[in-house]
């Protein structure tokens, strides 16, 4: 993935971030989820386990788009500096 590609990705990320649905979403998500646990439905360790792999995955999928969301940040420092780099060889 070059530079450019990983600037973009990381902006559609942080835009995902921001917005109040998806967080209400993942809050909403995460909230059901915790009830679960503290249900008495919850008394089959099958059933737990279900539950609390569902979580892990929906912390993962959060966690990948805040790695996208900073990874597109570097990627724009890396960016910058290239160009001031480039600039800085052709004054000399």
């Amino acid at each position: 993935m070059t530079p450019e590609e990983r600037v973009l990705r990381g902006n559609e990320a942080k835009s995902l971030l921001d917005n109040k649905i998806l967080k209400g979403a993942f809050e909403d998500i995460n909230g059901r989820l915790d009830d679960a646990i503290n249900s008495a439905k919850t008394t089959d360790p099958i059933e737990c386990a279900d539950v609390v792999r569902a979580k892990q995955l929906l912390f993962a999928l959060k966690q990948t788009i805040e790695r996208y969301a900073t990874d597109g940040k570097v990627a724009l420092k890396e960016l910058e500096l290239n160009q001031s780099s480039k600039i800085k060889r052709f004054v000399r």
